[in-house]
């Protein structure tokens, strides 16, 4: 909040977008639709009155956000055999993450069972965060919890932080959620979540997959250790279970915008399924790929970056070394086949 009062030229400039973690809802003010921050998750007074200017400040300044909210994070969470299964076939990374896991958890139990005058003990939770309420988000099996051994009495635990990773990419985030579009001063932003009904979830083992298969993915990466044996598979609920696909093409599925942007009228997410109908067609012209009925017009290749899928961000469309391809795009949008 502090730079946008004081650099609020360099904000307004330099940000594309905004990705907002937790603590935002839809208030209806003035007779419209804004965002404001949700006071039932804000720490303390002082945040919220600084999460309040800063959220304001975002929407005078016409940047466009993406609003993970309680409601999303509350739905978005892992079991806990995942991260076992990190310690024991993630190699060094995978071990790292679940020990940091589990001393997060152990933190935030002691911390839920401090007394709420006590601040710095309680490490900035809000009222409403006891061990009662601990125990009913993270440990719904167990009818007493025990300290000493806290992380075997854990049924699942929140990754908020991978969601709010994975909204940096909209093409990727669009196939798992489905936001509210909610226009504030000509400019439209995407809420994500608005109640506790409407998580705004597509499909919950899909996106617990997804996040799954990037965890695992991310730390077997650059593992030299060949002899590393493969993660069982894990029970998502419902009788669905995860099993990891080794194969480096697993999430080459995420590049491709769903079906239904395809169909959405002059929006930023047509814009990138457009931009991208369009690689696959001047791709295809160059590989001597073309239609037996149709031949595409030949046409100025865009730029050597061009083959790169390109990634939105706020209305523009840039690849992904960060060069700007919207003209380029809407110039040749309007290219047509002939025969």
């Amino acid at each position: 909040a502090e730079f946008v009062e004081r650099y609020p030229k360099m904000f307004r400039e330099r940000t594309q977008s905004l990705i907002l973690h937790g603590g935002a809802k839809i208030a209806h003010r003035g007779g419209g639709k804004t965002i404001v921050p949700d006071r039932a998750v804000q720490d303390s007074s002082a945040t919220t009155k600084s999460a309040t200017t800063f959220v304001r400040r975002v929407q005078e300044h016409l940047v466009p956000m993406v609003v993970l909210t309680q409601h999303l994070l509350d739905a978005c969470t892992l079991p806990r055999e995942l991260f076992d299964a990190l310690g024991d076939h993630g190699g060094p990374v995978g071990a790292k993450i679940k020990d940091a896991m589990d001393e997060t958890m152990k933190r935030l139990w002691e911390a839920a069972g401090c007394d709420a005058d006590i601040d710095k003990k309680r490490e900035g939770l809000p009222d409403f965060a006891h061990r009662g309420w601990f125990q009913e988000a993270f440990c719904p099996m167990a009818s007493r919890v025990d300290s000493n051994k806290l992380w075997s009495t854990l049924g699942e635990v929140n990754t908020s932080a991978a969601m709010a990773v994975l909204a940096v990419l909209p093409v990727s985030l669009s196939h798992v959620v489905e936001g509210l579009l909610l226009e504030v001063r000509s400019v439209t932003h995407c809420v994500i979540g608005v109640s506790h009904g409407e998580t705004g979830i597509v499909s919950e083992p899909l996106l617990k997959g997804l996040l799954m298969q990037c965890l695992f993915a991310g730390v077997r990466l650059n593992l030299s250790d060949f002899h590393c044996r493969l993660p069982p598979a894990i029970p998502m609920g419902e009788g669905a279970s995860w099993t990891f696909v080794q194969s480096g093409e697993a999430l080459d599925w995420l590049r491709q915008p769903p079906q239904a942007l395809l169909e959405t009228p002059s929006t930023a997410s047509s814009i990138v399924a457009r931009a991208t109908m369009l690689q696959q067609r001047l791709a295809a012209s160059r590989n001597g790929k073309t239609s037996s009925q149709r031949r595409p017009r030949k046409c100025k290749a865009l730029t050597p970056q061009s083959r790169q899928r390109p990634v939105l961000a706020g209305m523009n469309v840039l690849t992904a070394d960060g060069s700007d391809w919207t003209a380029e795009v809407h110039k040749h949008m309007s290219i047509r086949s002939e025969s």
